[in-house]
């Protein structure tokens, strides 16, 4: 990381003081582009849940984790519901319209002890703030990686409403509770930061229907990924589980039209999509013939532009393709 404790210190000011962390908490708010419901439907759907993972799929974020009960980080952090508010207004009316996927993380960690210095009191705009650095001295607890279920259920939610454009993160909020209820901060230092089409709105049973086959597609992919088989009489290669991982993680692209990232991005996409096809009965090279054509024109000079239509065609051939790998 190449950053020091003691100059992070120094940066930052204020003091240092010992505590002891219960929990960690996360919620990660996903907007779902080119669909949307009708006027006034208020509605949640949970497609997994567990004893410290939660995802939900849901029309009005705001009013949802005000009342949900799985996680208290609404009323423990005060700037998650700050940001929840200036994302989405006070009350559910002044929602956007939209479908949104919800994802909260409430993990226990052990009464973790940050007593090597990293955690640091200061104060920002006049308020205390409480801070847990990570660094090259000290880290945070070991948490559980959620990037595979992550990327898994965006996979499944897209196949099923026939979303090939990026998901766009709306909010992605974490912290801390030590054993005494206060919130901490994840303080990680950076050398530097950077950074369509609408459809018909769905109806109440359209969305119950498309969130019910998002669910089975969640399983179905859960455990092809994990058994590395699916569950019917066909026996695909044993590197079948690892294979599906690789497509659902290369089928995440963030929402951006950068030219350059989108070229990497196809590139990738058809490496991973023909490598899953050696291993499932599945030609790439035959039943795509004109992405192997496009492929090959991004591979080298003469292509001006990415054609951003083609490239969501494709994804949505992938759905089909894996939807009937995985059934």
């Amino acid at each position: 990381m190449g950053f020091a404790l003691a100059s992070i210190q120094d940066s930052l000011g204020g003091t240092t003081f010992e505590c002891y962390i219960s929990e960690y908490l996360r919620t990660v708010v996903y907007r779902l582009p080119e669909v949307f419901t009708q006027s006034g439907e208020a509605l949640v759907s949970v497609l997994q849940e567990e004893s410290d993972f939660k995802i939900s799929m849901v029309t009005e974020p705001l009013t949802y984790l005000k009342n949900d009960n799985f996680s208290d980080q609404y009323n423990v952090d005060a700037t998650f519901s700050h940001a929840l508010s200036e994302k989405f207004g006070n009350d559910a009316a002044s929602s956007p319209d939209g479908i949104f996927i919800v994802i909260q993380v409430r993990e226990d960690v052990n009464f973790f002890p940050a007593v090597d210095g990293q955690c640091i009191r200061t104060e920002r705009g006049g308020n205390e703030v409480l801070l847990l650095v990570d660094c090259d001295d000290v880290s945070p607890p070991e948490l559980v990686d959620r990037t595979g279920v992550i990327n898994t259920t965006i996979a499944a939610v897209k196949m099923e409403f026939q979303i090939a454009a990026g998901v766009e993160t709306i909010l992605d909020s974490k912290c801390f509770v030590t054993d005494d209820d206060k919130c901490l901060f994840w303080y990680r230092p950076r050398l530097s930061s950077a950074h369509g089409t609408t459809s018909s709105p769905l109806t109440r049973e359209e969305f119950t229907a498309r969130v019910e086959a998002s669910i089975e597609t969640l399983q179905q992919l859960t455990d092809g990924i994990g058994s590395g088989r699916t569950g019917g009489k066909r026996r695909w290669r044993p590197e079948y589980g690892d294979r599906l991982g690789d497509l659902v993680e290369a089928l995440q692209r963030d929402p951006l039209l950068d030219d350059a990232y989108l070229r990497l991005w196809f590139l990738r996409l058809c490496h991973t999509a023909e490598k899953f096809g050696d291993t499932c009965q599945w030609q790439f090279r035959n039943d795509m013939k004109d992405v192997r054509y496009y492929r090959d024109q991004v591979a080298h000079p003469g292509v001006d532009r990415i054609n951003v239509a083609f490239l969501e065609s494709f994804q949505k051939k992938l759905y089909t393709i894996i939807k009937s790998r995985i059934e």
